[in-house]
């Protein structure tokens, strides 16, 4: 008589073991997903963030001076580090007004503004605000462009360029300042 010495789990034991499996895969691509999605959140809290501030300083004509103050504001606008930020003013002819010391020549080759359109106004057409005159839309700026991602020696950047009559500006956030958020959430 010959004995099997090797005998098949039990059914409890399979479904028990099957079941974990199917737990764990679960968890860990509701874990994936989520991160992605709060990753994707911090990105467009970015994108928006440099986009109000390049819409608001390109409205108007500034000082040099006011470039100045306004790089020291900006960490505290994005609730970061003067590392994790960089700043490029022009004048509409190309001419350097301010330049943080974050901004580098690799930054500078592969940010490209967008040439200035002006619109003229319509012929015989009264506007539609009467406040509004054709010299207001002539001097409007463009829309910000966005580069979305941008790798550097020093790291990778979000860059938004906004070109206007008055000024060529661009904004530059390191995308090491959401990566002590995303890591607190990954170790959670």
């Amino acid at each position: 008589m010959r004995f099997n010495l090797v005998r098949k789990p039990s059914f409890q034991l399979r479904i028990s073991l099957l079941s974990s499996l199917f737990v764990s895969v679960a968890l860990l691509g509701f874990g994936s997903i989520s991160w992605w999605l709060i990753y994707q959140e911090k990105l467009n809290r970015i994108d928006d963030g440099i986009k109000n501030q390049l819409v608001r300083e390109a409205d108007r004509s500034h000082p040099p001076s006011h470039w100045q103050i306004y790089a020291r504001i900006l960490p505290t606008i994005f609730n970061t580090n003067t590392a994790n930020l960089a700043l490029l003013v022009q004048t509409p002819t190309g001419e350097t007004v301010d330049l943080t010391p974050t901004w580098t020549a690799e930054l500078s080759r592969q940010t490209v503004f967008a040439s200035i359109h002006t619109t003229l106004p319509a012929a015989k057409l009264p506007p539609l605000n009467q406040r509004q005159t054709p010299s207001a839309q002539t001097s409007s700026p463009n829309r910000p462009q966005h580069q979305p991602i941008v790798m550097t020696s020093i790291g990778t950047w979000r860059v938004g360029t906004i070109s206007s009559p008055h000024t060529r500006l661009a904004i530059a956030v390191n995308l090491q300042t959401i990566e002590p958020e995303m890591n607190g959430i990954r170790n959670a």
